[in-house]
C-alpha cells in the first residue's frame, strides 16, 4: 500500500505601510483566493463523483500531486499549496522630541527601530492523504472526512471464455495471413464489460494476448480497443480483440490493471486455422472475402450438374447451359468451346439449372426461391437481393437502394466496377442468352473505362429474389457509362446468366 501527504496552504501576510507594499499584498491576496477558489472547485468534483457513484478511469501523477479522473468526464487535482512568505521589516521609529526651553535640555533619544513582521503562517491542509489500495483509490481530508472511489475494475468470478466449441478450439476463418480477425475471447456482464472496455480506452487497463503460451508486447494502436460486441442480450457483452497474423495454434488474452498491477489471464485454448475454400464439380474457385464482411466466390461458375449436358453452340438445342461468349466482329459474338474461356468466364445458366428446379417456380415480388442454395456446394448459395445490395448499394427500384453499402459511390450512385474489382471479385461484362436463342446485347469498343472496352454492354448475375412472376432480381453490369457500373437490377426469366455464390 502506498500513501502520499500533500499539505495545501494557505498564505498569511503581515501588513506594511508603504503603498508599494499595499500593491504587492493586493495581488498576493488575490492569487490566494484563486488558489482557495480551485480548491474548493476540487473538492466539489470529489464531493460529486462520490455522490454520483462514478469511478476512476485514470490517475496522473503531477508535480507535487496527481490529476484524477472520473467516468463521468470530471476531474480533480490534488497538489501541495505554496508557504506563507515572511512578514514585512516594520518601519524605523520615529525621532524624540525636542526638551523644552530654558536650560537647554538634552536631545531626545532616537526611537527603537520597528520589529520584523511574523512570519506568515501555513495554510490549513485540506487532503491529509491520497491511498491506492488494489482498485479503489482513498481520500482523507483533514477535517475527518473520507472518499473512497472505486477504480474501474473486472469481476474476474462473472468472466466465461468463449469459444466454447466442442474440441476446445477456436475456428478461425481466415484467407491470408495478412487478414485482421476478430477473435472473442470473454463473455462477461454488461457492467463488467462496460468498465472494462472504457478503462482500456482510459489507459486504467494494458491488454495483451499470449500466443503458444508465450506473452507478446501490450496491443497498441487500433489492436487495442478492445471490442465490445452485443451478443443478443440486454445484460452481456462479447469482448473481441482484432488480431492480425494468426500463426499459432493457442491463444489467450491477458489483461493488467495499470494502477494496482493486478493481472488477468485468460485460460489457453487451440486456435484451427481453416483456410476459406469453394470446390465444385472437382475444381477450386477462388474466393474473396469482400467489404460486406461476406465471402464470395471471385470466378462464374463453370459447373455441369450430373445427368446435364451444353447447349449446342447453334442454339438448336436448350438444355439450360450455354457456352461463353467471344468477340466475332466489333458488334457480333460467338460460342466458345475453348477451355480456357471457359475456365475464364464460366457457362450461363437458365434460372431453372441456376437454382435446381427443373420443374420451374412462380417468383413474386422481394420474395426468396424458397431454396436459394440453387447448384451452389453445401454451404454456399446464389446470394439474396438484400445481401447483393448490401455489397453494391444501388437498386434500380430506387425504394431498396442502400447508400451506406461499402461498394456505393456516390458520384455514380451506383457501385463503380473497377473499384469493387480491386478488391479481387473480378465481375466482367461477358453477355448473357437471350430468350435461348442468342447472346444478348452487343460489343462495346467505346467504353469509358479502358480495361473493359471491346467487351460487351451488359451481363447479368442471378440473385435468388422474384421481382414478378416474370422477372428476378439479378447483379447487373452496365458498360455503357464512362465509369461502367455494378448495380442490382432485374432480368426476364427467359435469359440465361451467370452464377456466383456466398458463404452461408
Amino acid at each position: 500500500m502506498k500513501k502520499y501527504l500533500f499539505p495545501v496552504v494557505v498564505g498569511m501576510i503581515a501588513l506594511a505601510t508603504s503603498c508599494s507594499q499595499l500593491d504587492d499584498l493586493s495581488s498576493r491576496l488575490d492569487t490566494v483566493e484563486t488558489e482557495i477558489e480551485t480548491l474548493k472547485g476540487d473538492l466539489k468534483t470529489l464531493d460529486d463523483a462520490f455522490k454520483a457513484s462514478v469511478t476512476v478511469t485514470k490517475i496522473e501523477t503531477i508535480e507535487n500531486g496527481y490529476i484524477i479522473s472520473f467516468s463521468n468526464g470530471t476531474q480533480a487535482t490534488i497538489k501541495d499549496g505554496a508557504d506563507g512568505k515572511d512578514g514585512a521589516d516594520g518601519a524605523p521609529g520615529a525621532d524624540g522630541k525636542d526638551g523644552a526651553d530654558g536650560k537647554d535640555g538634552a536631545d531626545g533619544k532616537d526611537g527603537a527601530d520597528g520589529k520584523d513582521g511574523a512570519d506568515g503562517k501555513d495554510g490549513d491542509a485540506f487532503f491529509k492523504s491520497v491511498t491506492i489500495d488494489g482498485n479503489k483509490l482513498i481520500i482523507e481530508l483533514v477535517d475527518g472526512n473520507t472518499y473512497v472511489l472505486p477504480i474501474y475494475s473486472v469481476n474476474i468470478s462473472s468472466i466465461s471464455f468463449i469459444p466454447d466449441y466442442s474440441d476446445g478450439a477456436l475456428h478461425a476463418e481466415y484467407l491470408n495471413e495478412e487478414e485482421t480477425v476478430d477473435i472473442p475471447f470473454i463473455i462477461l456482464p454488461m457492467e463488467a464489460a462496460d468498465g472494462l472496455v472504457q478503462g482500456i480506452a482510459n489507459g486504467t487497463y494494458e491488454a495483451g494476448l499470449v500466443f503458444n503460451q508465450v506473452k507478446t508486447k501490450a496491443l497498441t494502436g487500433e489492436i487495442a480497443s478492445i471490442k465490445d460486441i452485443r451478443a443478443g442480450k440486454n445484460d452481456q457483452i462479447i469482448v473481441t480483440v482484432p488480431v492480425k497474423d494468426i500463426t499459432a495454434n493457442s491463444a489467450a488474452l491477458y489483461i493488467t490493471n495499470a494502477v494496482s498491477n493486478q493481472e488477468i489471464l485468460s485460460s489457453f485454448f487451440n486456435i484451427k486455422k481453416e483456410k476459406v475454400t469453394f470446390t465444385l464439380g472437382g475444381e477450386e474457385y477462388k474466393v474473396v472475402k469482400m467489404k460486406d464482411g461476406r465471402f464470395w466466390t471471385a470466378e462464374n461458375l463453370r459447373y455441369i450438374p450430373e445427368g446435364m449436358s451444353i447447349s449446342a453452340t447453334d442454339f438448336s438445342t436448350n438444355t439450360g447451359i450455354w457456352y461463353p461468349a467471344v468477340t466475332k466482329a466489333d458488334k457480333d459474338i460467338e460460342p466458345s468451346t475453348d477451355p480456357e474461356i471457359i475456365k475464364k468466364q464460366g457457362y450461363f445458366y437458365s434460372y431453372k439449372v441456376a437454382f435446381n428446379k427443373p420443374e420451374g417456380y412462380t417468383f413474386a415480388l422481394n420474395q426468396d426461391i424458397d431454396e436459394t442454395r440453387g447448384i451452389c456446394p453445401e454451404g454456399w448459395h446464389i446470394p439474396t437481393c438484400a445481401e447483393a445490395i448490401a455489397l453494391v448499394g444501388k437498386c434500380n427500384d430506387k425504394t431498396l437502394t442502400d447508400p451506406t453499402a461499402p461498394y456505393y459511390n456516390e458520384t455514380d450512385s451506383r457501385c463503380n466496377l473497377a473499384e469493387i474489382n480491386e478488391d479481387g471479385i473480378n465481375f466482367l461484362p461477358y453477355s448473357y442468352i437471350n430468350n435461348g436463342k442468342s447472346y444478348g446485347n452487343r460489343v462495346m469498343n467505346t467504353a469509358g473505362v479502358e480495361a473493359y472496352q471491346g467487351m460487351n454492354s451488359m451481363d447479368y448475375y442471378y440473385t435468388s429474389t422474384g421481382r414478378s412472376a416474370t422477372q428476378v432480381y439479378s447483379l447487373m453490369i452496365n458498360n455503357v457509362a464512362a465509369s461502367t457500373t455494378l448495380a442490382v437490377g432485374f432480368q426476364n426469366l427467359t435469359f440465361g446468366s451467370h452464377v456466383r455464390c456466398i458463404k452461408d
